[in-house]
């Protein structure tokens, strides 16, 4: 197992938050990080081994295009 890196990252592209994950491989690494990002309010996650960036995940990367698509047309509520 090797130890990983999750960054977190906010709208400005600054790392918010990190997390250590142990995984078998950088694609168990991945997977991990998109999880980890469902229960997150960042819009992208980094995973890091040591000095080597494994990969990028952004918020709606992993998101099925129709329900992307149903998501960019909620409008918010006008005041009553």
């Amino acid at each position: 197992m090797t130890l990983y890196q999750m960054y977190f990252v906010d709208e400005a592209n600054r790392i918010a938050l990190g997390e250590d994950v142990e995984c078998v491989d950088d694609s168990a690494a991945l997977r991990t990080a998109r999880a980890a990002l469902r229960h997150r309010d960042f819009p992208a996650v980094e995973v890091w081994d040591h000095s080597k960036r494994v990969g990028r995940a952004k918020r709606f990367d992993w998101i099925a295009p129709a329900m992307r698509a149903a998501e960019s047309r909620v409008q918010p509520l006008s005041g009553a």
